[in-house]
């Protein structure tokens, strides 16, 4: 990593229904590498992405309005859609970014991983998490070696 990439702020969009686990979700990110904003549901999500690109997504798994599947669903098919155009208009897709989503949930039996791949989740941090865990989740993904 370059000096430059150390610095660089990571946007991160947090899509929990919680106060508390959003608020425990902001210590836990404070600081000046990170930029976090909050959506409340899926659907609250797809809206903050149309207006604003994002280095990482921390996505609930069940929400109400809009369950982090639908909304990881909805994201992957925008992608893939763009990555269509893109082709058709002779740009190479790989300008188009993979934003990764992370999964957060409290149950993690080998049935909810494969749920969360089906979905297009690119991994998953079981609830309740440590700081230490948290940061180094979002580093495996925004700072890959």
């Amino acid at each position: 990593m370059t000096a430059n990439e150390s610095k660089k702020q990571i946007k991160i969009l947090v899509v929990e229904d919680y106060l508390t686990n959003r608020e425990i979700i902001r210590s836990y990110l404070s600081g000046d590498r990170y930029l976090v904003s909050f959506a409340e549901n899926g659907q609250q999500a797809l809206e903050a992405i149309r207006n604003e690109a994002f280095d990482l997504l921390l996505m609930d798994a069940q929400m109400p309005v809009m369950d982090g599947f639908e909304a990881t669903r909805a994201i992957r098919k925008a992608e893939a859609a763009r990555r269509q155009a893109t082709s058709f208009f002779s740009l190479h897709p790989s300008a188009l970014p993979h934003v990764p989503i992370i999964a957060m949930t409290a149950q993690v039996p080998k049935a909810e991983e494969e749920k969360f791949r089906e979905a297009g989740m690119d991994d998953y941090i079981g609830k309740p998490f440590r700081k230490k865990e948290l940061r180094a989740m979002v580093e495996k993904w925004v700072c890959p070696v």
